[in-house]
């Protein structure tokens, strides 16, 4: 018995591999959905993921980090905000138009150590 495939349709699906939660932890949707900004999941919509081992959004940490209230700390843990790896600094400085906060020394607060 021969078999003949005459068709062939491939399907894929993928995922971001982040460390704990699979969830944004500011706008609480899954990492292989999109923030309330983008319409499309994957590079357009990029996963930042701090030293302190929280994920988030892309677009979702840079709208916390710009608030008053934020003081550049995660907003689960309130620990300074800087991202795990030079890759992901890259893509911070060019989706906000600005060195990250640490960097920018926005951070530091009159007479009290952070």
């Amino acid at each position: 018995m021969k078999v003949t495939i005459q068709n062939w349709h491939s399907i894929f699906a993928w995922h971001w591999d982040v460390p704990g939660d699979e969830v944004c932890g500011i706008c609480r949707v899954a990492f292989d959905g999109t923030c309330p900004v983008c319409k499309f999941p994957g590079d357009q919509c990029p996963i930042a993921i701090g030293s302190c081992h929280h994920s988030f959004h892309m677009h979702c940490i840079l709208k916390w980090l710009d608030t008053d209230t934020s003081k550049g700390l995660c907003p689960m843990c309130r620990q300074i905000f800087t991202l795990e790896n030079s890759n992901n600094k890259e893509v911070f400085e060019a989706l906000s138009g600005r060195p990250s906060p640490l960097e920018e020394g926005i951070l530091e607060q009159e007479g009290t150590p952070v």
